[in-house]
């Protein structure tokens, strides 16, 4: 039994007896007895019902959190190398997301209230596969589609973020800078930064269509990419990335070699800041002040090649983008 329920019982007890004591008569204490002995027993049953209830709820999350602990535990002593082990987390995460506990749904926002509390025992207890996967940081994302920045005078607060695949620099659509950090800390725009410097991903033949075609709307291939209009798409809008280590790290792709899903902000909302402050806005990485800025700008083509980075999306979208079987 419940403190609370304890505690109810004991109160009206006492009522009643303090009642009893200040009454002469025996038909005043029939009186207080009929009237109080009912509402000891309803009191008594409705504070039981609710404390029960939400005892069954926070003992399903209990147990689907034990059962997700105890899952990937077994990954590591029933397997050896660290291939295997990955693998079958990864599964395992992926069975539990399968199983999440459903909040009834009397309560508001019942399901984003699931998602975040699915998300955080997620990420408690499977830090190594959401930052190896997905780039997440618990102290760098909040799972509501939001940038965390990383300074305090960087601007007013976060962007909206999406995740995408982890594209190479040579497909299409995809296009990549390399700054100096005096050239990204020197006050230039974005928009200049893009628009006035070569990408360096881009050679004769390897594009069919140049980032200066993109964004001149008087060459004949403009049409491929429509950059005016699709910069303020908001269904499959322009995206910007940046991010900053050693040139000699880089591998060719937006994000480390082994993501599944990497984050970009929309270029939108950095078009017209500083390269340095987009940078820090959109949740760059602290990094050694001599390495260099990379900067990627993607022009997804669908939906589902840029989507919110939310807990809702992961849980929604986990087992698809990582195909792991049994």
């Amino acid at each position: 039994m419940s403190d609370q329920v304890i505690v109810a019982i004991i109160s009206t007890v006492g009522t009643l007896i303090a009642a009893l004591l200040g009454k002469k008569s025996g038909s005043d204490i029939k009186t207080v007895v009929y009237v109080l002995i009912p509402i000891i027993l309803g009191s008594t049953v409705i504070i039981y019902l609710t404390q029960n209830e939400s005892y069954q709820e926070n003992n399903k999350w209990f147990k689907w959190e034990m059962d997700l602990i105890k899952n990937t535990n077994e990954c590591i002593k029933n397997n050896k190398s660290f291939e295997e082990v990955d693998r079958c987390k990864k599964y395992q995460l992926g069975l539990s997301i399968k199983n999440i506990p459903y909040i009834d749904q009397k309560y508001i926002n019942h399901d984003l209230t699931r998602n975040f509390k699915a998300g955080d025992i997620i990420l408690t207890n499977t830090k190594d596969i959401l930052y190896n996967d997905f780039g997440i940081i618990e102290q760098c994302y909040l799972g509501t589609g939001i940038t965390v920045p990383k300074s305090t005078t960087s601007g007013t607060g976060g962007l909206l973020e999406y995740w995408t695949p982890n594209l190479n620099e040579n497909q299409e659509a995809v296009w990549t800078w390399k700054f100096s950090p005096a050239f990204a800390q020197s006050g230039t725009k974005v928009r200049e930064a893009i628009s006035e410097n070569k990408p360096t991903n881009e050679s004769d033949n390897n594009k069919q269509f140049k980032f200066e075609d993109c964004i001149d709307e008087t060459s004949e291939k403009y049409k491929n990419c429509n950059f005016k209009e699709k910069i303020d798409d908001e269904r499959t809008p322009i995206l910007f990335r940046c991010s900053q280590f050693k040139a000699t790290d880089y591998k060719g792709t937006v994000g480390r070699p082994e993501a599944k899903r990497v984050f970009f902000a929309r270029l939108r909302d950095v078009y017209d800041i500083t390269l340095e402050k987009a940078c820090q806005r959109t949740g760059r990485y602290p990094a050694l002040h001599t390495d260099t800025y990379f900067v990627w700008i993607y022009i997804p083509s669908q939906e589902e090649e840029a989507v919110l980075a939310t807990w809702e999306n992961l849980i929604k979208n986990y087992n698809k983008w990582e195909q792991i079987g049994p």
